[in-house]
């Protein structure tokens, strides 16, 4: 028999949890497990923003699953996209996982993506730090000009 932890999550509204969410999440892991010789030992659900830095029931379900030496079931992988940093912590628990909406991920690939993600991020960077320069040049553009501008006013007075 093959063991479970599942793993949920819903970005929640100021009402609460979503269950239109959730529930789409329990069918698509039930229908993952169906048919084979398996067990969910546990299921963790995050109710969490995207904007959240902070994924403690993601923690808790990867603790469990290397206890138990359990598979960690994601119901969507995508939802630890936005986030690198939450992909680097999977890519490096040491627990064997399986992503249900993309069940061709593995270990690998998520280091792939974690890696991605990262130089995305330098990138997302540089080009700040590139608008800034351009904001920058712009205004001195700006002083050059007005100071030619007057500089040629005053050749012709």
């Amino acid at each position: 028999m093959r063991l479970f932890i599942s793993y949920l999550r819903d970005p929640g509204t100021s009402d609460g949890p979503s269950w239109q969410t959730l529930e789409p999440q329990r069918r698509m892991v039930a229908d993952y497990l169906k048919g084979g010789r398996s067990e969910i030992l546990g299921e963790y659900v995050e109710i969490e923003s995207g904007k959240g830095d902070d994924r403690p029931e993601l923690r808790r379900a990867i603790d469990h699953a290397r206890r138990t030496g359990a598979v960690l079931l994601i119901a969507k992988l995508d939802t630890l996209f936005r986030e690198s940093r939450f992909i680097t912590d999977l890519d490096q628990a040491g627990v064997e996982f399986v992503a249900v909406d993309m069940p061709e991920v593995n270990r690998l690939t998520v280091h792939i993506m974690s890696v991605l993600r990262g130089i995305q991020h330098k990138l997302d960077r540089a080009f700040d730090d590139l608008s800034e320069i351009k904001v920058r040049v712009s205004a001195i553009d700006e002083f050059i000009l007005d100071v030619n501008e007057a500089n040629s006013q005053e050749g012709t007075r």
